[in-house]
């Protein structure tokens, strides 16, 4: 009971991190006549939390089944990543938290993410790392163990496959800058400790944080927080819309539209 008091008081920890890294960069690009897009937006908390700094605040899942409900400047729809319906240059920050793991075709995401970001604007990512112990068992464990261990330690169902294509520091890098972007942020971050109960993992999993915060092997932490910036000179391609969102802004839409 006490270590799993512990494990609550670090995943919270955690979280106020997350949130405050996701902050410090919102709060640098904020433009409130811009478009904020929460990609893979799932429970809302982005959308609402940066609705101030923003014109429009937009979310884009896959899962339709959590009642949300356009409001204000904040506005919802089923989106397919890899074809994002929205103009060329017409986003200021485009964020995704524990998305890219589930992205089928990475690097067509992120040509569609360069795509609708305006110059000078920027990506911003929290994601599991490929390469860290958990990442790596995630990853060659079968799917069906795998969806098993993810409720046990999410305490909820797996909702999308998982992938990993492009979680890694080396083929992040190599994809973004493919697409067009630059990258101007990386930090490395030990997770929660899903397993307060037992003793010998807890004792191993400390080893290894002590152990990945020196040379090479921080490479091989558990969270990826990535942030890649549009340069200025980079010329879109052109649109590559899909399918049209329900009671989105115009001004925003893309232009077969």
């Amino acid at each position: 009971m006490k270590r799993n008091k512990e494990a609550r008081k670090l995943s919270s920890k955690l979280w106020r991190k997350h949130v405050q890294m996701f902050d410090e960069v919102v709060n640098q690009y904020k433009n409130r006549e811009g478009v904020f897009v929460d990609g893979g937006c799932g429970r809302e908390r982005f959308l609402q939390r940066y609705s101030e700094n923003f014109k429009y605040c937009l979310g884009f899942d896959i899962r339709l089944d959590r009642g949300q409900h356009n409001s204000d400047n904040v506005y919802y729809s089923y989106g397919d990543l890899e074809y994002i319906p929205l103009k060329d240059d017409s986003v200021d920050v485009f964020l995704t938290n524990f998305v890219l793991e589930h992205i089928k075709h990475p690097e067509r995401f992120f040509d569609e993410v360069c795509r609708v970001i305006k110059p000078n604007g920027v990506f911003v990512s929290w994601t599991p790392n490929a390469n860290s112990p958990a990442g790596t068992l995630l990853r060659i464990l079968p799917v069906s163990m795998t969806r098993t261990l993810k409720r046990l330690l999410l305490k909820s169902p797996e909702y999308c496959p998982t992938f990993y294509r492009a979680n890694s520091v080396s083929k992040l890098d190599r994809m973004m800058r493919k697409a067009g972007f630059l990258r101007t942020n990386l930090q490395l971050i030990d997770s929660v400790f899903y397993f307060p109960e037992s003793r010998v993992v807890r004792w191993l999993h400390n080893v290894f944080i002590r152990l990945s915060n020196h040379g090479w092997l921080r490479y091989y932490k558990d969270i990826l927080f990535t942030v890649y910036v549009k340069p200025e000179s980079y010329q879109s391609s052109g649109s590559m819309c899909g399918r049209r969102p329900s009671h989105f802004p115009a001004k925003v839409l893309g232009n077969s539209y």
